[in-house]
């Protein structure tokens, strides 16, 4: 790209005036003048905004954004689109979920995709229905922790552990006191062999 020709500011206003009125005026349009002289579109753009306000017969050339916007039509949402305040999981029933891989089993490779669009599912829901259908088990699962059956019966099991050591505790400690009990009724306890 040459540089604009001329010393003065008002020298290349008038080199770019002329350009500019034969570009407004060529057949092909003003991207088809740029191409063929060689400017590019981006310089004639800038020079055409700078002096577009000394010549008022180029507002029209050049419609603004705001005059784009008010010509378009606006978009108007229905009053009965409703957005809910939360989004609701999916929940897919043993009979979709055994329709869906029917569907999938009977369609060739470039309609699964299809389907899958269709329905908004996944290739890894197809996987892993095909698992649950292996184990003969596509109910739906509860959602949240598993419960684990072996951590709850050994929680059950060190209950009765623990009530079990403090019964022994407590049989230890009678055990004991009778131990005692005899040792200091020993002298007084007429032992049943003195008696004959």
């Amino acid at each position: 790209m040459q540089r604009t020709p001329g010393k003065t500011v008002q020298e290349r206003e008038q080199y770019w005036t002329k350009i500019i009125e034969k570009a407004r005026t060529y057949a092909g349009g003003v991207a088809a003048y740029c191409a063929k002289q060689g400017i590019s579109k981006h310089t004639y753009y800038s020079w055409f905004k700078k002096l577009r306000k000394d010549h008022p017969e180029w507002q029209s050339d050049l419609t603004s954004r705001s005059a784009i916007a008010a010509a378009a039509p606006l978009r108007v949402v229905p009053a009965e689109t409703e957005v809910e305040e939360r989004v609701q999981r999916r929940k897919f029933t043993a009979a979709y979920k055994a329709k869906i891989l029917k569907e999938a089993e009977n369609a060739s490779d470039g309609q699964i995709g299809a389907l899958l669009r269709r329905e908004g599912l996944y290739a890894s829901h197809l996987h892993k229905w095909r698992k649950e259908r292996e184990l003969n088990n596509l109910e739906p699962k509860k959602r949240g922790r598993k419960v684990n059956l072996l951590l709850a019966e050994n929680k059950k099991l060190q209950a009765k552990n623990a009530k079990l050591e403090k019964r022994l505790q407590q049989a230890n400690a009678i055990i004991d006191l009778q131990k005692k009990i005899a040792q200091i009724l020993d002298g007084t306890l007429v032992q049943p062999d003195e008696e004959k």
